[in-house]
């Protein structure tokens, strides 16, 4: 079974726990005997909804397994409960020796009652969606190391409907009532999203015209990205950057370093969806994955990590030139004729600084839970190098938090 929220701040990846507890034997403050806390996920009506594939759309986060971890300052887990979404399990209530609770009851009206939790529990961490074999039952919440990008955005869980949710807060008492505390627990993605919505060779920004009547699209690839990282966006793996070799970005076999990765961090051969026959599809002048598709990467965004990368492969590249008046593309009276150059090899666009929200300072690190959405990436003849991550396209980008919803995308370059 699955659990589906569908409100805004669910949907932008904000779940919310409200936990109120109070002691269970004599007594105040938080420190003393054992707790007993209400649980309750609730959903909270702010507008806006989560864009999928489809980016007119609507899919929101489809919560299909989770864990509430209690732990101490330093983050020792003090104890767990994992939230049975099965049909057999959903409605069951608080098993204090299995550490159970049914999804249906945490979900309903006034939540349910946790047990038993020590009174050195300070804080509250959620866990969900992330893959299975990486759930830990005791030890340290920094122990939670198990979100890959291998893993983690593969065929299950790539989109925007699974993806893993993070989230932490302290249980802070009821001013008036130190026998009571609470704690709202915002649960977002791990990772941000970068959305392409079409890439064309219509480029018209003084004092750059493009001029490219046609070109083919063989790959796109996310590059300078984090392969792994702890559930709290600490302990990153060595960032991932695959150099200016033509090699490692190949669009007709995989490449070796994209190889588990086509269709979560790459599209090439067959994952480029559009018109003709992948990979080598001819556009004359705008590549789009289908009229109402994006193409779509979530990539893991630590605090104050790098931000990724985007190269762009393409090949065929045909650039209209002179007519038989001795006319430019552009200048009046200019009628195209079959006076055209196609640039031999492959070519490559690299887009490494994004900016948002009309910020003339690139932006310096990705934030979990915004979505990056490129409409059209439009270019010319100028922006085209033999080799990737050679030169740049500047990008700005409008960003939205927590909302999953892409806006349309300024753009131009410096």
């Amino acid at each position: 079974m699955k659990t589906i929220f569908k409100s805004a701040l669910i949907a932008c990846a904000a779940l919310t726990a409200g936990l109120a507890g109070c002691q269970k034997e004599n007594g105040s403050g938080i420190g003393k005997d054992e707790k007993v806390v209400r649980l309750q996920f609730t959903q909270e009506a702010v507008g806006g909804t989560r864009a999928a594939a489809t980016h007119v759309g609507e899919e929101p986060i489809v919560l299909t397994d989770a864990y509430v971890y209690f732990t101490t300052a330093g983050g020792d887990i003090v104890a767990q409960v994992q939230i049975d979404f099965s049909l057999a399990g959903k409605g069951a209530a608080y098993n204090s020796s299995a550490n159970t609770v049914g999804s249906d009851l945490i979900t309903a009206d006034g939540g349910t009652e946790i047990t038993g939790v020590p009174a050195s529990a300070t804080k509250v961490v959620i866990v969900g969606n992330a893959p299975s074999a990486t759930y830990i039952t005791g030890g340290n919440i920094n122990d939670f190391t198990g979100i890959n990008v291998d893993g983690l955005y593969d065929a299950t869980n790539k989109g925007v409907a699974k993806v893993a949710l993070f989230g932490i807060n302290t249980l802070t008492p009821v001013p008036g009532d130190d026998t009571k505390y609470t704690s709202n627990v915002q649960v977002a993605p791990v990772g941000a999203r970068f959305e392409i919505g079409s890439i064309a060779g219509d480029y018209d920004v003084a004092p750059i015209t493009s001029h490219i009547k046609s070109f083919t699209l063989e790959g796109i690839y996310i590059n300078n990205y984090y392969p792994t990282m702890s559930i709290d966006g600490s302990g990153l793996g060595a960032i991932v950057h695959n150099s200016t070799t033509v090699a490692n970005y190949n669009g007709a076999v995989a490449p070796s370093k994209y190889a588990t990765l086509n269709g979560s961090l790459a599209d090439y051969g067959a994952t480029i969806v559009g018109q003709g026959t992948a990979p080598y599809n001819a556009y004359a002048p705008k590549a789009t994955p289908a009229a109402t598709d994006v193409w779509a990467y979530n990539v893991l965004a630590p605090d104050g990590g790098d931000v990724p990368h985007i190269v762009v492969r393409l090949s065929s590249v045909v650039v209209k030139t002179t007519d038989s008046a001795g006319k430019k593309p552009g200048e009046a009276g200019y009628v195209e004729t079959l006076n055209n150059t196609t640039y031999a090899g492959t070519k490559f666009l690299t887009v490494r600084n994004i900016y948002v929200d009309g910020s003339s300072t690139p932006l310096a690190s990705f934030q979990r839970g915004y979505v990056y959405r490129i409409v059209k990436l439009s270019f010319a003849q100028q922006h085209l190098t033999d080799k990737p991550e050679t030169t740049t396209i500047d990008i700005t980008v409008e960003a939205e938090l927590m909302t999953w919803v892409p806006k349309d995308v300024d753009y131009d370059f410096n």
